[in-house]
């Protein structure tokens, strides 16, 4: 049975598999991690933004028509967080950036 043609070509096959799946290397992983971790900020980062200029409330963000819009037509739209969360975490630095703009615009 080890001698047979199916055997020999299924075993050269297998081994063909083996070599193309390799494990990534821990580096790739984690840069792959970090660039959608800084897409998924930057997309949040943006709809605040987009919210602050249109004067758009953060609560409309909770809506689920809204939730549902993000999640089907932008890419990461998913992945933006509760209104309270919004205010907390991205509202500040959306302040600070506006802040310094105004500052660099007065002088």
């Amino acid at each position: 049975h080890l001698k047979s043609k199916t055997h020999t070509k299924r075993k050269a096959e297998f081994e063909e598999q083996n070599v193309r799946k390799k494990q990534r290397p821990l580096t790739a992983s984690l840069q792959c991690n970090s660039t959608a971790q800084t897409e998924k900020v930057s997309v949040i980062q943006d709809f605040v933004k987009m919210c602050l200029e249109a004067n758009i409330p953060l609560e409309k963000a909770d809506h689920p028509a809204v939730r549902a819009f993000l999640a089907r037509h932008v890419k990461n739209g998913g992945s933006i967080p509760k209104s309270d969360q919004l205010r907390r975490a991205y509202l500040p630095d959306g302040y600070e950036n506006e802040n310094q703009l105004l500052n660099s615009q007065d002088c």
